[in-house]
């Protein structure tokens, strides 16, 4: 027997089992229960509805989760590998140009058997291909170390092996669609943008000249990841949740930095070369938490959990970074940290009451 709505569309067949997780038959039940008491079905529709989930235990979660795991342990076995004393004299024996090619030979073979597994894998075992190009990349890594001594590079022309990696990794993560490979990519270039930038590696403090770059650099990405055309082709090489990521992350954190210490440069030294104003250090902070409250409000309507984390918790770096450097030396740390958490409690009663607005108006 064929249930049917108004329009004619069979709803569901008697004899029919469909198999869900525990948690999606969860949902399934409290919404039927749901239509069941606003009169949207039938008592009867509803137990046959009802009776016809199968809850089934979801495999493809578990495998996933031990596939990373063990991707970790091979991790750590090889990281304790080059740790161990008989490794290491056996690594002084051997010249950089064998650990060279030693190692970019390991990092061909994983990153081919990664392609090939891909291809011909089931697709619940796909996470075995994203782990052999991972560990591909790693041993790709290493040979480009290795190259580096062998060409004897200085510490300013690293950044031409950062490039390098950079454009292997894009290559391996957009044809073998992996979001982790594309990652690499991504650190990638922006070591080689911070490289070429300049930086400070002091004990105590962290300096990126022109932060701005930063800034474009997370601009572009959150771009290509939300226009719908080159969001949509991104999707379809499975790097477009990653692209966005590391965007937001990037956009955020360069603002952060232009909020705190506005647009400087370092000289020869490593020593800024001037200091921001506090008109300029505002005018950061107000772009800061303006694209903060953009990326919560579009997270919001389309309900997208990536946007509203990022917009929030930036929304709230900066605010609180702001109390504290203004708030810390001249108020009482007494009513320094009671005012701070009742301004806590005060962001928990907004949401609690959007969300109570949104349920009432659903």
């Amino acid at each position: 027997m064929e249930e049917k709505d108004n329009k004619g569309d069979v709803l569901v067949t008697d004899g029919d089992l469909y198999e869900v997780s525990r948690g999606h038959a969860r949902i399934i039940r409290e919404a039927l229960t749901h239509w069941k008491d606003s009169g949207m079905v039938s008592v009867e529709q509803y137990q046959r509805l009802n009776g016809n989930l199968k809850e089934v235990f979801n495999w493809k979660r578990i495998i996933f989760h031990f596939t990373w795991i063990a991707g970790c342990c091979f991790l750590i076995s090889l990281a304790a590998l080059f740790c161990n004393e008989f490794f290491i004299k056996l690594l002084k024996l051997a010249s950089p140009e064998v650990k060279t090619i030693s190692s970019f030979f390991f990092g061909m073979v994983f990153t081919v058997a990664g392609f090939v597994f891909r291809r011909k894998a089931p697709s619940y075992l796909k996470t075995y291909a994203i782990l052999l190009l991972l560990l591909g990349c790693v041993f790709i890594g290493i040979g480009l170390g290795y190259l580096g001594k062998v060409l004897d590079f200085s510490w300013e022309s690293i950044r031409y092996l950062l490039l390098s990696g950079c454009l292997i990794y894009g290559l391996i993560g957009w044809f073998g669609k992996s979001g982790m490979v594309w990652l690499f990519a991504l650190v990638s270039f922006s070591g080689w943008l911070g490289c070429e930038s300049g930086a400070s590696f002091g004990t105590y403090w962290l300096g990126v000249s022109e932060p701005l770059r930063f800034m474009v650099l997370g601009s572009i990405l959150v771009i290509l990841a939300f226009w719908p055309k080159t969001g949509c082709f991104l999707e379809k090489r499975e790097i477009n949740g990653v692209t966005l990521a590391y965007g937001l992350l990037t956009l955020f954190t360069s603002l952060w930095f232009l909020s705190l210490f506005g647009v400087y440069s370092l000289d020869e030294s490593f020593r800024w070369s001037e200091k921001a104003s506090e008109a300029e250090l505002f005018v950061w902070a107000v772009v800061m938490a303006g694209v903060a409250l953009m990326t919560l409000w579009e997270g919001v309507r389309h309900d997208r959990s990536m946007l509203i984390g990022f917009g929030s918790a930036f929304l709230g770096i900066e605010l609180y970074t702001k109390y504290f450097e203004h708030f810390w030396d001249s108020m009482d740390k007494s009513l320094f940290f009671f005012f701070f958490g009742l301004s806590l409690l005060v962001v928990i009663a907004v949401i609690h009451r959007f969300k109570m607005k949104n349920a009432h108006t659903e």
